[in-house]
């Protein structure tokens, strides 16, 4: 069966990265101009990305499910991340809150969904299905 493998993905338009997981979970965490984050205000010249600043106190995260739906959000009291009806970004999180999300959704299970997309790929790479 193919393994969906975890990676280190870095943005190319902002300060930031995503971690997909191998339970095909992914975290998308942003800071700089545009994003709720503590320097979201800052103001720049042009669009070279030269010009944004590469660190910030609070950063936001998007949570992307095994089937791509970011409908997901964490709740910084309760310290838990939750399914909302509409996708969304959570904003202004420290440090800890986002290593509190990123370790949640690590765990996280693969949805039923995933496991079909994975074993199409695997028939793909291996000209049949595995039994």
């Amino acid at each position: 069966m193919f393994c969906v493998m975890s990676e280190f993905h870095s943005s190319e338009m902002y300060p930031g990265f995503t971690l997909s997981f191998e339970n095909g979970w992914e975290v998308s965490v942003q800071w700089g101009t545009d994003h709720y984050c503590s320097n979201r205000k800052f103001q720049r010249v042009g669009n070279r990305r030269e010009d944004m600043p590469r660190e910030s106190f609070t950063a936001e995260v998007a949570i992307f499910d095994s089937n791509s739906r970011s409908d997901w959000s964490y709740d910084e009291e309760a310290d838990k991340v939750y399914q909302q009806d509409v996708s969304t970004v959570t904003g202004h999180l420290t440090t800890d809150h986002v290593a509190s999300i990123i370790t949640q959704v690590s765990h996280f299970k693969r949805s039923e969904k995933a496991n079909q997309k994975v074993e199409s790929q695997d028939t793909v790479e291996h000209g049949a299905k595995s039994a």
